[in-house]
């Protein structure tokens, strides 16, 4: 890729990161109010007055979740009977990428994003160093930025873009392998010199620092 490609594709995702971020602040306001309500944090009360808090908002996302936290039922059903073997091979496969990967844990996790945020994002992949690994990762709403203009019933499909933000990696293991996967090796060294402190990683509008509030935890240093 040229430098000028390069530069263009940079542009081009800053942009729409910052677009999908600013557009979902509106959401985080709620969010936010969910989050202070479910963890009881408690909002500064005047003088010579006090806040009472009530948890009625845990009982309530909990009593939902213990109705609905059966997990999906997923199987291969043979469509000729020359089938039958390759489907029993196929739901072996599925059984074992299940329990490795945790996928009941990961579901009710899911399930309970959903039920405070109103979205659940599952990240389907698989890798294949030191032999092929199925993964199923359930993705923060604050770490997921997402074109505002899709929607519907299948909103990932009619995005133009979308992404996730605060991948996790470490920058040596990266240099490491930067021929190989194409990364450049002088904006991972530069990223390495930049990341003094965990609250170095949050957006602009300090998403990940504002659920930390509402944690009743202090900043991330």
């Amino acid at each position: 890729m040229s430098e000028l490609n390069k530069e263009e594709l940079l542009l081009q995702c800053h942009s729409e990161y910052t677009h999908g971020l600013k557009y979902r602040q509106k959401r985080e306001e709620r969010w936010r109010e969910v989050d202070d309500l479910y963890y009881g944090r408690k909002k500064k009360s005047l003088v010579s007055r006090a806040n009472v808090h009530i948890p009625k908002m845990q009982g309530t996302i909990e009593a939902l979740l213990s109705k609905i936290d059966d997990p999906p039922v997923i199987t291969y059903e043979p469509q000729k009977e020359a089938d039958k073997r390759k489907a029993e091979k196929m739901n072996g496969l599925l059984k074992f990428d299940m329990r490795t990967g945790d996928w009941e844990m990961k579901d009710i996790l899911s399930k309970k994003d959903a039920a405070l945020y109103g979205r659940a994002i599952y990240k389907k992949y698989a890798t294949n160093e030191g032999g092929f690994t199925d993964h199923l990762d359930v993705v923060d709403c604050l770490n997921f930025v997402i074109d505002p203009l899709a929607g519907g019933l299948d909103p990932i499909a009619k995005a133009n873009y979308l992404g996730q933000d605060n991948i996790i990696k470490n920058v040596h293991v990266m240099e490491q392998m930067a021929d190989k996967a194409g990364y450049d090796k002088e904006v991972l060294s530069e990223i390495g010199e930049l990341m003094n402190a965990d609250s170095d990683v949050d957006n602009e509008y300090r998403s990940l620092q504002n659920r930390r509030s509402s944690l009743n935890l202090s900043e991330a240093v």
